[in-house]
């Protein structure tokens, strides 16, 4: 829990005139990572893949590469796989999340149907991750 409250200390800091803009996006991510590793992952890794999500944006928050963001974090090796794009546990989690921002449908049905995620299942969790972003004071 500590973890997942110091990644939204970390996520809001950044004084970026689109930082806002970038904080709900990356707010959403981690949350809807968070809500589909329900029943697919253990319950103890549910707060990396938000951590995961809310890092996901780092890089543009913070003006640095992943690589100059994450160089002096101690964060858990699949966090840091996903963020780097090397693959690992978090990895389709956070590239399903990207494909809910992106307009190809094809990907985003492969990338849900790779987990195991119905379309209800998806929708249902990113509206209730948007719902989650609108309420944070950013």
């Amino acid at each position: 829990k500590l973890n997942k409250w110091l990644s939204l200390l970390l996520v809001t800091a950044s004084k970026d005139p689109m930082a806002p803009t970038l904080m709900h996006t990356a707010l959403t991510r981690a949350r809807l990572m968070e809500q589909l590793g329900h029943g697919l992952i253990d319950k103890s890794e549910y707060d990396n893949l938000f951590i995961t999500g809310a890092f996901s944006m780092l890089d543009l928050l913070l003006g640095v590469t992943m690589e100059q963001a994450l160089e002096a974090m101690h964060l858990p090796e699949p966090i840091i796989d996903a963020l780097l794009g090397r693959g690992g546990l978090y990895a389709p989690f956070l590239e399903l999340a990207l494909s809910c921002e992106g307009g190809d449908v094809a990907a985003l049905a492969d990338q849900a149907g790779m987990l195991g995620i119905s379309g209800d299942q998806l929708n249902r969790a990113q509206l209730a991750a948007l719902a989650f972003a609108d309420t944070m004071e950013i």
